[in-house]
């Protein structure tokens, strides 16, 4: 839980500056969203409870199927 304020309080200063330096707000927030997102895959790693709290998707719940992506 205080992983996630500490990362809720760093989102909060960065996104004030870099929000205001960009034109367009949504392209603004996906920008700092995935900067966000990367940040957190490369300090924690993408098998981590941290990168799914984040947003992002752990590799272990990615289901791949072993024909290629037919699944019959």
């Amino acid at each position: 839980m205080a992983c996630k304020r500490k990362l809720f309080r760093v989102i909060a200063d960065c996104s004030g500056t870099f929000c205001r330096s960009a034109g367009n707000d949504f392209k603004a927030l996906r920008d700092l969203s995935s900067l966000m997102l990367s940040g957190v895959k490369v300090k924690y790693g993408r098998d981590s409870n941290e990168y799914e709290m984040a947003g992002g998707t752990r590799l272990s719940d990615i289901n791949r199927h072993p024909h290629g992506g037919r699944k019959w």
